[in-house]
Parts: C-alpha cells; structure tokens; sequence
C-alpha cells in the first residue's frame, strides 16, 4: 500500500500539491520521525474518537498526547478510543493505525490542536506505516480550515 486514494484525490481536488517520504516500516509517530528524519512537531498525527454523536478526528503534533480531559472542556464531547472495527470501516484504504488526518476526506467532523497551524511544513500519514505525505504548512491550514480548533494536547514525556 501507498497513499490511500481517498487522500491523493482529496489533496488533487484541492490543488495541494504534496511530496511522498518513504521510511521503513513504523508502528509508532516517534519512531517515524526518527526513521523518516523530520521534527516530531511537524507530524500531524490523527486519532479516531467515538463520542455519542460519533466517531470524529482529534489532530495533534506527533510529539504531543492527547489530553481527553482538555477535549471535551473544547468539545463538550466525552469520547474514547474509536475501535480498531469502527477505524477500519472508516478508513477502507488505510492500513490499521495509519489514519490521515483529514476527516473532510472521509465525511469525519476534525478538531485540530492549533500548533500544527504554525509549523512551515506539516507531515502525515498517507495511508500506510512506510509513508509520509508532506504538504506546506500554509496548504495544511488550509485543509484544515473546516476543522474545529482547539488545545488538548501536551508535550509527550519520557514514560509516554
């Protein structure tokens, strides 16, 4: 697998023009920075979170944890992990773990902690655990312009 088709026709739709990283295998955000070479920071790491309403997309820096707490003072959402049979369904063209964080893409309602916004170059999964999709950080804002904005999320420790 490469890049899911569902996102290479979403950025094409929307004129976002995107560079393709290949790394070796990695099951982790941390582990991809190191292994691709790009600041954890600039990683836009996508998690899937059911709600009552719901499953939606909480997008956050890669060297940052979600703070489920500071979520739902945003939201007014109390959510939990999405399912790995509900991600799957959502994601057809994914691997499992490698969610996009484009929910428009996927008919999915996207909140976005808001220091993404300020990276000059943002990366993402493409779809798989080998690739990274990179995009510039004016186009990532862009994208991003119908998520909700928030902050729930803080720097990962060590015994993250």
């Amino acid at each position: 697998m490469s890049t899911s088709q569902t996102i290479a026709e979403y950025l094409e739709d929307r004129g976002v023009r995107f560079t393709i990283h290949q790394h070796p295998r990695s099951m982790s955000a941390a582990e991809t920075a190191r292994l691709a070479h790009v600041p954890e920071r600039a990683i836009a790491k996508a998690v899937a979170l059911r709600d009552h309403d719901g499953v939606f997309l909480a997008v956050l820096p890669a060297a940052r944890t979600i703070l489920l707490g500071e979520l739902w003072r945003e939201t007014h959402r109390p959510a939990h992990l999405a399912t790995e049979a509900e991600i799957a369904e959502l994601f057809p063209d994914c691997e499992l773990g490698a969610v996009p964080p484009f929910g428009e893409a996927y008919g999915l309602e996207t909140i976005v902690d808001g220091r993404l916004l300020d990276e000059p170059v943002v990366y993402c999964e493409g779809g798989d655990h080998k690739t990274l999709l990179e995009v510039t950080g004016k186009d990532f804002a862009r994208l991003m312009e119908t998520a909700r904005l928030g902050a729930f999320a803080q720097q990962r420790t060590a015994e993250d």
